[in-house]
């Protein structure tokens, strides 16, 4: 159906449904409704008219079959097409809402979520106005419990280390900024310690890692940042 066609019948929509065609024209239209879906929808939203028409109290000096006034049909008419023109312009506002809603509906969720893609490694560094000679090196895994997390702590020769030093401990914090411990290790002069311990939190859920002393000290501290 070319747009030229369609324009032709654009304006019948009314006519047609107050019976006001000829039987040739009402033919041609009714031919054309079956290819357009605008004047359908056109002529549905019509369908009312007449019974409004219908219902329309006339006086009685008035014939029953007289027609109604012509400036009472074209204000029904005005009426029923200022309806239309508020119903597609809302029409078209829930259309652009609901394609913002999509488009939002459709944004990758690494966009929005922090999703570990794999093993995570972590180098903690010295803490603020903290002098440390021990190294500490942590690999990340996600589980679906929570995270394993492999500890490996280096101490330099003659770095005043034994097993009779202060303790340990790592701290994990999350997003929410809960802390909390996962191990103590005592250090070891000229060695390296290794060490398997796990937490319940998710690794995209945690946010950094410290090691503290058996007072409290932070030494050492990372955050945790996602491949």
């Amino acid at each position: 159906m070319s747009n030229q066609e369609h324009e032709r019948f654009a304006q019948w929509d009314a006519a047609f449904v107050l019976g006001a065609l000829t039987p040739a024209d009402r033919h041609d239209y009714e031919h054309h409704l079956e290819q357009c879906s605008i004047c359908r929808d056109a002529v549905g939203e019509l369908v009312p008219l007449p019974g409004l028409l219908a219902r329309i109290t006339q006086p009685p000096s008035q014939k029953p079959e007289q027609p109604a006034p012509a400036d009472l049909m074209e204000g029904l008419l005005l009426k029923q097409a200022q309806h239309r023109t508020r119903r597609r312009a809302l029409l078209g506002r829930i259309a652009v809402a609901a394609a913002v809603l999509a488009l939002v509906i459709g944004i990758p969720a690494t966009l929005l979520v922090r999703t570990p893609d794999a093993n995570v490694s972590v180098a903690l560094a010295p803490a603020a106005n903290t002098y440390t000679t021990m190294s500490v090196d942590i690999d990340l895994e996600p589980a679906s419990w929570g995270t394993r997390l492999a500890i490996e702590c280096a101490y330099p020769p003659n770095s005043g280390y034994s097993y009779q030093s202060p303790w340990y401990g790592l701290l994990v914090t999350d997003n929410t900024g809960t802390t909390t411990q996962v191990s103590t290790w005592q250090a070891v002069s000229d060695d390296v310690v290794n060490l398997e311990s796990a937490t319940a939190v998710d690794l995209e859920d945690i946010a950094s890692l410290s090691v503290v002393t058996s007072t409290g000290d932070t030494v050492l501290t990372a955050p945790v940042e996602l491949n």
